[in-house]
């Protein structure tokens, strides 16, 4: 029986090899697809690999021609799956119930599907009704025709798609799917999936894997290295572009001055725009700190998997939570953008990222 994984991500690639590698499937019966993500993975010798980016253009002109090409793009993702299974049941493994994710597990050759670790969504003790409808989050609760024109010929052009009014009801996020025969949560840590019974959860844990699908060109050794991770929280969210920099100038540079080090990286969030980017660079050139950049193709999760004593800050990035459960440092300038990025996280209890990420104070101390 094939398995079928949903990758969208760093970390769901990490989870989807580790669950191959824990369960002994045949490359012949693992497959990974591909959605929202760099190929950059595909070429491994432990599973097969196909992707439906091109399901979901981002450009106009390839929009439009897709758009056109495959307009039902539930059945063609159906035909898909059939050529990939050779119209053989299957077993899905999926991040959450995203849209590609619906049309995996609703497929009539889908025997069962269970749920592969993402990121801190997975993390979290508790659902609010925003988690719980993350899809369409920006939506609001009630409609009119007068008032929402856009909105409602957008959940119409939805329904022609193929994303029929049952099918969008699947409800976002695994803690609504603890009761359904069969299903089970792998993860890294004994802290993710909080919201399922222990039975249900299978612990994959982390293990130095060699990934040799990833391209050695871009293997950086972070062995004993300070790595500055970017936030996309100025294009996600709107949020202030000068008390970003500023919490970076006043919180992550006098701490970094402090710490003995020979490499120092910096690995741009991809929401970051060239801008920031730069006005980034210039802050920490003016300071005498010298680094390298880590392109956006790099799988940061890879690497920190295989390296030894590392150090990272950020926000409030999974990458960071992610460090520490490897063993590495992790730290947060968190309390220098307080007023921007607390907007945004105070509905959910971010206990379990602070366990493990240390902020840092005014007076670059770390607090314990």
């Amino acid at each position: 029986m094939k398995h079928l994984f949903l990758v969208h991500s760093p970390i769901t690639y990490l989870t989807a090899v580790s669950v191959i590698n824990k369960l002994n499937l045949d490359k012949n019966n693992a497959v990974i697809i591909f959605f929202e993500f760099e190929k950059i993975a595909s070429k491994d010798n432990t599973y097969e690999a196909v992707s439906i980016n091109e399901f979901y253009p981002n450009h106009f002109f390839p929009k439009l021609y897709y758009y056109f090409r495959y307009f039902n793009i539930i059945g063609r993702i159906d035909r898909l799956i059939d050529t990939v299974t050779k119209k053989e049941k299957y077993t899905a493994y999926i991040p959450t119930v995203i849209w590609a994710g619906k049309a995996l597990i609703t497929n009539p050759k889908c025997v069962s599907f269970n749920f592969i670790e993402e990121g801190l969504a997975h993390y979290f003790i508790e659902e609010t009704l925003k988690s719980l409808t993350q899809a369409n989050s920006k939506d609001p609760w009630r409609s009119s025709i007068l008032k929402n024109t856009k909105l409602i010929i957008n959940q119409l052009y939805q329904i022609l798609r193929g994303y029929n009014l049952r099918l969008q009801a699947l409800p976002f996020s695994y803690s609504c799917y603890h009761g359904v025969n069969g299903v089970l949560c792998y993860g890294f840590s004994d802290n993710s999936f909080p919201m399922i019974n222990k039975e249900k959860k299978i612990i994959v844990g982390f293990k130095k894997q060699s990934f040799p699908g990833v391209d050695q060109k871009l293997a950086f050794n972070l062995d004993n290295a300070v790595i500055w991770i970017g936030d996309g929280g100025v294009t996600q969210h709107g949020f202030n572009e000068k008390i970003y920099l500023l919490g970076i100038e006043n919180g992550c540079i006098p701490f970094l001055q402090q710490q003995q080090y020979k490499k120092f990286f910096i690995k741009f969030h991809r929401d970051e725009k060239p801008g920031v980017r730069e006005a980034v660079k210039n802050l920490f050139s003016k300071n005498d700190i010298q680094f390298q950049v880590i392109p956006d193709s790099v799988i940061m999760e890879v690497l920190l998997f295989k390296a030894d004593n590392a150090t990272l800050i950020g926000v409030n990035s999974s990458l960071l939570y992610y460090a520490a459960i490897m063993n590495h440092s992790a730290f947060s300038i968190y309390n220098f953008l307080k007023p921007e990025y607390s907007k945004v996280f105070s509905d959910r209890d971010f206990t379990f990222y602070w366990n493990k990420v240390r902020l840092i104070e005014s007076d670059s101390k770390v607090l314990v």
